[in-house]
């Protein structure tokens, strides 16, 4: 039959515990677990109808002992003078011992992101603690930015930087007198000064945690405009990050829409006038159209805090 073995190296014992002349005539799906037999008569028959030579061809194949081994297949096209497809000669292997190892590490890479996920929330948590008028509002902004990033089309691995840089970008308040934070009425120069400090704050407790993604930074750039009038730096557009660059906008948008101790809420309407006349000139010009676009469509809900 069309796929059947028509010869078997000696070394099929070593893998699956068969002789050769038990393999012969059999089908490769014949020898692959049940559960996946389906699938791998599916993509065999695309390999065969390609005629073009495979590599990297896995599937769970049962030993005789009842074993499941994870088998690795290369094959190159065997073709008559008249360029009938005569079969294929392949090279099997098996690759149990890895395709385990690299669950191992896949498991212990998904815990290792858990764990991180988990201590960053709560460091977020912490400082919202000190300021819990505002509790809430960097998951909020965490929120907006990542459905800013995703809609201006960056790589998932940016928009996870992002998102803990997100969660973390007031993590400086923690140490601000609780006083200012909460204070009912419009604080002085000298309170303001003060507050200002909590994006160098910040990156001080974060600069030394060694994220894949450049936390620290956008933390600090957070209040940075493209003009060069924010803070701490006073830095123009080429130097601020991209991240730093959404993350304003998300932050502005929430801020301004949100209640504060010595404020009520201004609106939705009048933080998305804000970014429109900051467009290009305070705030990132793409970041804003991407905003504007995702509250325009009702692709973003700011009243969710999910953690």
């Amino acid at each position: 039959p069309e796929g059947a073995y028509i010869y078997s190296s000696p070394k099929v014992q070593d893998l699956l515990g068969f002789a050769p002349g038990e393999i012969l005539g059999k089908h490769l799906v014949d020898l692959t677990v049940t559960r996946e037999r389906e699938r791998t008569e599916r993509i065999f028959r695309q390999l065969l109808k390609s005629r073009k030579p495979f590599s990297g061809f896995e599937n769970n194949c049962q030993a005789r002992d009842g074993r499941m081994v994870v088998i690795e297949k290369n094959g190159v096209p065997v073709f008559a003078d008249d360029g009938e497809l005569l079969g294929y000669r392949g090279i099997a292997r098996d690759i149990t011992e890895r395709k385990s190892a690299l669950e191992a590490l896949k498991k212990s890479r998904d815990d290792l992101h858990e764990s991180l996920e988990e201590t960053v929330k709560s460091l977020a948590l912490a400082a919202e603690k000190r300021d819990p008028y505002t509790a809430g509002h960097q998951a909020r902004v965490d929120n907006l930015a990542c459905a800013i990033a995703r809609e201006l089309g960056l790589p998932e691995k940016q928009v996870e930087g992002l998102h803990f840089a997100a969660l973390l970008h007031d993590i400086g308040k923690i140490s601000l007198p609780s006083e200012y934070l909460a204070k009912p009425a419009r604080l002085s120069l000298q309170e303001r000064a003060i507050i200002k400090c909590h994006t160098e704050v910040g990156y001080e407790i974060l600069k030394n945690i060694h994220f894949p993604w450049p936390v620290a930074d956008i933390v600090y750039q957070h209040h940075e405009h493209l003009d060069g009038s924010g803070y701490p730096q006073g830095l123009t557009d080429k130097d601020i990050l991209l991240e730093a660059k959404i993350l304003t906008v998300a932050d502005v948008v929430e801020a301004m829409s949100s209640h504060r101790p010595y404020r009520p809420s201004l609106g939705l309407e009048t933080a998305l006038e804000e970014i429109r006349n900051g467009r290009g000139t305070l705030y990132h010009a793409e970041s804003v159209d991407a905003c504007l676009r995702l509250i325009e469509a009702k692709k973003v809900d700011l009243s969710a805090a999910v953690w």
